[in-house]
């Protein structure tokens, strides 16, 4: 049995200057009732607000685990800087994941962003960032904002809008963390991230080369591979539709070949989803000078930190609300405009609300939602549940595929303001009465005979 000792540390000295930065070790002696005794040593790096720092928390299933960050270099808004969630590849540790984000100005090394947080976090085990490795970053997102909240020096934390960034095996992490939480995320930027471990190497290829396979029914096959499909993020392409992605490569890697950053991006473009997508000549797997010496390399180089500024930045003008010349509805700007620069490198609007919107699941229970609307409960589960969105400024018509249960609510990047709408058609049901101005989710049922009608929200959290 574990139990959890939280202990307070206070400095009695108010100096803050550089020379006495120094490590601290205390001894802590702990005592039970049984007169049983124990002496532990613990350490204490001594880290300035420029560096990266490591912080332990405790997970989602109870377990301790710890991660890396860094505090932005500028000043945050009142309601928070974004986070940049960085996943590493298989055995990197977290804070060497959190210090890529690195350059050299002058003589001197610059860590992290202007205006948003770095979080690199981590888990023990094999993982790939599925499952339980795919709740541990979230966890850590909501730890790093509450301990930014306790303490006065910590820049405020907004845990609702994210980009979501790795490499390697954190690659595909970040293909997975964004398609199943499409709803918080401002950008992606997979860097040599491949599509599903089944796929990929030779480590956990799914029946291939199997002895076992010659006496397999195929109906025993189909149940194992609909147990892993929401792991497949080319599964999931519709969801980043409204999501700018950056997905680079080196032309060379051997660990990852450019095949799979290729497939997804044509898979992305075919979803209609904003992707740029770039092979670099002579790099490799991974690689710190892309153009100059120390210009941040696979995961910090100047091409890298201006596609993420233009999200994570704040722009002018924040809070107004701007009327588009197609007659888009005012009310619908989105959120993610707030961080989006007039400069951008594509030349689409992705933050538009309105349009065509497709969300897929295979199993609601890893899945946040897409545009407010989640999928709560399936008619066959663990088979690819849609539901096709046409959103107008005022209106919405949905078609659903294996759905037995909706929740809409929303959403805090791309607020879609549902209470608002005059006219809301699922399945050829019209809702009536929605129109609210509290916050409440709606959560709609499927009966037998197609309609849907509005039930109380059931607890659902991801």
């Amino acid at each position: 049995q574990v139990s959890f000792l939280h202990l307070m540390l206070e400095s009695q000295s108010t100096s803050r200057k550089k020379d006495r930065c120094q490590e601290v070790v205390l001894t802590l002696k702990v005592s039970t009732a049984t007169a049983h005794s124990q002496q532990i040593n613990v350490k204490f790096r001594c880290r300035s607000k420029k560096e990266s720092f490591i912080f332990t928390f405790e997970d989602h299933d109870g377990s301790i685990q710890h991660a890396a960050a860094i505090a932005p270099k500028k000043k945050c808004p009142t309601s928070g800087c974004p986070v940049l969630l960085t996943l590493h590849g298989t055995g990197v540790p977290p804070q060497n994941q959190a210090d890529s984000y690195k350059r050299m100005k002058g003589k001197n090394w610059v860590f992290g962003l202007d205006t948003a947080w770095v979080l690199a976090p981590t888990r023990h085990g094999a993982h790939n960032w599925e499952g339980p490795g795919m709740l541990t970053p979230m966890t850590a997102l909501q730890r790093l904002a509450q301990m930014a909240s306790k303490v006065s020096w910590m820049p405020a934390v907004d845990a609702r809008k994210v980009v979501f960034a790795g490499h390697s095996m954190g690659g595909h992490g970040a293909w997975h963390l964004a398609t199943h939480y499409p709803d918080l995320a401002l950008a992606v930027v997979s860097a040599a991230g491949w599509i599903a471990k089944e796929d990929y190497g030779d480590s956990n290829l799914f029946f291939r080369h199997d002895v076992g396979v010659s006496f397999t029914d195929p109906g025993l096959k189909a149940i194992l591979e609909a147990c892993i499909a929401e792991n497949m993020a080319d599964h999931h392409v519709s969801n980043l539709r409204g999501v700018p992605v950056l997905a680079r490569v080196g032309a060379i890697d051997r660990t990852v070949h450019p095949y799979y950053l290729r497939r997804m991006c044509r898979l992305l473009e075919q979803a209609g989803v904003d992707v740029s997508y770039a092979e670099l000549s002579g790099k490799e797997h991974w690689w710190w000078d892309t153009w100059s010496e120390n210009d941040g390399g696979v995961n910090s180089d100047p091409v890298v930190r201006k596609f993420v500024e233009q999200f994570t930045v704040p722009s002018e003008g924040i809070g107004q609300c701007h009327s588009h010349d197609d007659g888009e509805n005012c009310a619908l700007e989105t959120e993610r405009s707030k961080y989006r620069s007039s400069g951008a490198l594509f030349a689409s609007e992705p933050g538009r609300l309105v349009g065509r919107f497709v969300l897929s699941v295979f199993n609601p229970a890893s899945h946040d939602g897409l545009r407010g609307v989640r999928v709560i409960l399936q008619r066959t589960a663990m088979r690819r549940s849609k539901v096709e969105m046409e959103i107008q400024a005022k209106s919405a018509a949905l078609y659903t595929s294996n759905v037995k249960m909706l929740q809409i609510e929303t959403p805090s990047v791309a607020s879609v303001p549902w209470q608002q709408m005059d006219d809301i058609v699922i399945d050829g049901t019209h809702l009536t009465n929605v129109s609210s101005t509290s916050e409440q989710p709606l959560c709609l049922y499927r009966h037998h005979d197609g309609k849907h009608a509005v039930v109380l929200v059931p607890d659902v959290t991801v």
